[in-house]
C-alpha cells in the first residue's frame, strides 16, 4: 500500500511515518511537509496512492483549499486526517466529506496504530470523546438512510447489529433491547439475508466494509 503523510510539522510527520512503517509491513511511505506539494504529490501520483494522511491544524477547515480535491469521488485513495483541534462541527463536515478517519495529534503511539487498524479493516475511526455525537450524526445523514434503504436493512436491525458488534448473546441483546428472544432471531436472520453473510463474524465485517456501521 502506498501511503502519503501530508503535514506541515516535519518533526510529526517523519515521526508518524516511522511509526507506521515499523508497525505495518509492506507499507510504501511518502511525506510532504508542504500543502501544495502535498496536492501536486496527490495529482502525480493518484493511481498509485491508497492512502492521504492529512495534518489539520485550524478548526476552520476550510482554510485548507487541498481539501476540496482530495475528497472528490475521482480521487481513488482514502483520507485521514489528523486535527490538533477537537470541534465536532469541524468533525462532521470531513465526515460528510467522506475522511474514513479522524485521529487527533493528541493520540498516543498505541492509539494511532489502533485507530490505523480499524481504517484499514474499512470502518470510520472517530475519537472517543466525539463517538456518541458523531455516530448519530452519521446515522441520520442521507447517504446512510440510503444505504439502509438499499439493503432493506431497518434501524431497528442497525440496533440489533451495534449489540452484535458488542459481543451480546441473543438473551442479552432481547434483554437490552425489550423484545423477544425470536424477533431477535428473525432481525439477526434478515441481516444475513441482506449482507450476504451465514453468521455473525462474516455479518460484523460486511456490514464494516459496507458503512452500515
Amino acid at each position: 500500500m502506498q501511503v502519503l503523510i501530508i503535514d506541515e510539522h516535519p518533526l510529526y510527520c517523519s515521526g508518524l511515518a516511522t511509526v507506521i512503517q515499523d508497525c505495518f509491513s509492506g507499507l510504501s511511505v511518502m511525506t510532504e511537509t508542504n500543502l501544495g506539494n502535498g496536492y501536486r504529490a496527490c495529482t502525480e501520483f493518484k493511481s498509485s496512492i491508497e492512502l492521504v494522511l492529512l495534518g489539520l491544524d485550524c478548526a476552520d477547515v476550510n482554510k485548507y483549499p487541498v481539501l476540496s480535491y482530495l475528497i472528490q469521488p475521482a480521487c481513488r485513495f482514502q483520507l485521514v486526517v489528523f486535527p490538533s483541534f477537537e470541534n465536532i462541527n469541524s468533525y462532521k463536515f470531513l465526515i460528510s466529506y467522506g475522511v474514513k478517519g479522524i485521529i487527533p495529534k493528541y493520540y498516543s503511539m498505541f492509539e494511532i496504530m489502533s485507530a490505523f487498524k480499524e481504517i484499514t479493516s474499512g470502518r470510520i475511526h472517530i475519537p472517543p470523546t466525539a463517538k456518541e455525537v458523531l455516530i448519530d450524526y452519521l446515522r441520520n445523514t442521507d447517504a446512510h438512510n440510503k444505504l439502509l434503504k438499499k439493503l432493506r436493512v431497518t434501524k431497528r436491525q442497525v440496533e440489533v447489529l451495534e449489540l452484535m458488534e458488542k459481543n451480546m448473546s441473543n438473551d442479552q441483546i432481547a434483554h437490552t433491547l425489550a423484545i423477544s428472544m425470536a424477533t431477535v432471531k428473525t432481525h439477526i436472520n434478515k441481516l444475513f439475508r441482506a449482507l450476504e453473510v451465514t453468521c455473525r463474524t462474516e455479518c460484523i465485517k460486511r456490514s464494516y466494509e459496507l458503512g452500515v456501521l
